[in-house]
Parts: C-alpha cells; structure tokens; sequence
C-alpha cells in the first residue's frame, strides 16, 4: 500500500541495517610472540544501522551514509593496529564507525582465521550504539550487569 502524499513511512523496526561484508585484512594480533612476527589476516564484518529513507527517496549519494569512507577508515586502522587481543580491536572499530553522525549502532565480527588448531576461525562480535539525542556512545553491558 502507498503512503500518501507528503506522509512519511517508518521504518520496520529501530532502523536500516547496511551490512560490509568479509573485508579481508592484515594486522599485527596476538599475545603469543609466534603471533607477532608477522602480520595475520583477519576478516572484518560491519553491519551499520542507520536511515537509509533519505538516499532512497532522492537517489542521491549525497544523501546515503558513505561507506567507502567507513571502509577505507576501518582498513586504515586494522592496518596500523598493533592490539593484542581480538576484542581490542573489534572494540576500536565500532569506536571508528560510530563517529559517523549517520551510525546509529554498529555491529562487528572480526575473524582471525587458523588461530586454533581445529576451528577455521575464532571471532568476536560486538554490538555499540550511540544516544540518538545526545551523540554520546552508549556503554557496553559488563558481566556485572546481568
């Protein structure tokens, strides 16, 4: 069914989701010196919730959230990281994502491939979000909290 002229339509649910997709990437990651020898390659996931009402009803880029900026910026420091551990780094990212005023939350699964002998992979994922009203990151649930 069509909105009426001049009505806005809501969204389905707390917002868009725009999702970047295996970003293969290598970083210095680990705490065993065998680790830190060399750079690993890690695979970065982002899902992005955002209002992506705007660039769909202009068709405009102007109007969508510029992810090649997002990815360029998360390439830039998963590149020049030298975190120990993988939630250091997942926790850096979402950081990075969310001071885009157009990221509302933030999702990220980082992969390090082969890091256990038996698992293809071991991964984190994370979720952030910001205060719509107040631009301020809201703080992560500690196991305190439950």
């Amino acid at each position: 069914m069509k909105a009426a002229r001049g009505t806005s339509r809501q969204s389905a649910g707390d917002g868009d989701w725009l999702h970047l997709r295996r970003i293969p990437l290598k970083c210095w990651l680990g705490v065993h010196p065998a680790e830190r020898r060399r750079k690993r390659p890690i695979r970065v996931n982002l899902s992005l919730m955002c209002d992506c009402r705007p660039a769909a009803a202009t068709d405009r880029l102007e109007d969508a959230l510029n992810y090649e900026e997002i990815e360029a910026e998360v390439a830039a420091l998963v590149r020049g990281s030298r975190c120990h551990l993988i939630e250091t780094l997942a926790e850096r990212i979402a950081e990075a994502c969310l001071r885009h005023p157009a990221v509302r939350r933030v999702r990220v699964v980082l992969e390090k491939p082969a890091a256990l002998p038996l698992a293809e992979s071991v991964a984190v994922e994370i979720e952030r979000a910001v205060d719509a009203r107040s631009r301020k990151r809201i703080p992560a649930a500690t196991g305190r909290d439950r």
